[in-house]
């Protein structure tokens, strides 16, 4: 009786192993198909705007001004990076674009001579088109390709967008004017 037990007891352990085993497998085989695949455009992979990454960066560093915003794709995620700067420090800050998920954030002091030019730099979002219009805007003009990179900055009183639309072999650069949309730059990679 002792060793029926036992043989029962060794058979039910047997299969709930396998069936945790497949349950695991079946799992990775399903999340891997959500994954977003290098062939997709990165304003579709994107779940949270620009505006929504700003909120998430001014909660964590509530005094700061912005100066740079980019999106990129990073171990096959859409990942933003906020700079930005009060009177005292420079921050820096990434945000899963998926999930809202802080990855990273970090400051340093801040020198007197680079706040007078952090101060020329700081973004105004409410006056800025939008990721998705950037990156019409650039796919449109590049004819054919993928966006794969965006950078919202100023500089010299301008503000723009830099979209990188990439081809199989060729890479463009295009730089928006952030406030009217025109195309102010294309550069060929």
């Amino acid at each position: 009786m002792k060793l029926m037990k036992k043989y029962l007891f060794s058979l039910g352990i047997s299969l709930l192993t396998i069936f945790i085993l497949t349950g695991c497998t079946s799992s990775n085989s399903t999340s891997n198909k959500s994954k977003p695949s290098g062939s997709t455009e990165l304003v579709n992979n994107t779940k949270i705007s620009v505006n929504k990454a700003a909120e998430i960066y001014q909660k964590e560093f509530s005094n700061a001004k912005m100066n740079s915003v980019e999106l990129q794709q990073h171990l096959g995620k859409p990942i933003y990076t906020i700079e930005g700067f009060d009177n005292k420090y420079e921050y820096e800050m990434t945000i899963n674009a998926l999930n809202k998920k802080i990855i990273h954030k970090s400051h340093e002091n801040l020198d007197q001579d680079d706040l007078v030019e952090l101060q020329n730099e700081q973004l105004d979002l409410s006056k800025v088109i939008s990721l998705n219009e950037a990156a019409k805007i650039a796919k449109k003009s590049a004819k054919t390709g993928k966006a794969t990179e965006f950078q919202l900055k100023k500089e010299h009183g301008n503000t723009f967008w830099e979209v990188t639309i990439k081809n199989k072999s060729s890479e463009k650069e295009i730089t928006i004017n952030a406030l009217d949309g025109n195309i102010t730059k294309i550069e060929n990679d």
